[in-house]
């Protein structure tokens, strides 16, 4: 067996980091011992590669109570200078601290904070990527 090295010669792109906008919050479902609800989050890629989200490590908190953690391994791809959402499902008890978070949901629009971070591939590396953001989210029911 023979081993045959290629070399190439070019430029690695300065790679941008792709915007991150918690687009809506869906309920799916609301009862009194809890909640399923839908976190639409929206990216937008900068740069002329492709990023495919391979993992999601997160944490959510609603109206200033955290909510849920957990990972989320659906992949999706975000083309170059393009959009993609990505949706993260959140199911919560609603034992304890919970019932002010649900008051919370009865409103037009919720505080949302979300923290973790995502793995990101590229054409060149994975990268891994810290998440930190907090914006007012419109309710969709």
């Amino acid at each position: 067996m023979k081993t045959l090295l290629i070399t190439k010669t070019g430029r690695v792109p300065n790679l941008r980091l792709p915007p991150l906008s918690l687009n809506h919050l869906q309920i799916r479902n609301l009862t009194l011992s809890g909640a399923d609800l839908l976190l639409v989050i929206g990216r937008q890629n900068p740069n002329n590669v492709p990023f495919k989200i391979g993992k999601w490590d997160y944490s959510l908190c609603l109206a200033g109570q955290a909510l849920a953690s957990g990972v989320s391994q659906k992949p999706t791809e975000i083309p170059a200078h393009g959009l993609g959402e990505i949706e993260l499902p959140v199911s919560i008890d609603l034992a304890g601290t919970m019932s002010s978070a649900v008051s919370a949901l009865n409103g037009p629009s919720v505080q949302a904070a979300l923290s973790g971070k995502v793995e990101l591939a590229t054409p060149f590396a994975e990268v891994v990527l810290p998440i930190d953001t907090q914006t007012a989210i419109k309710i969709v029911r």
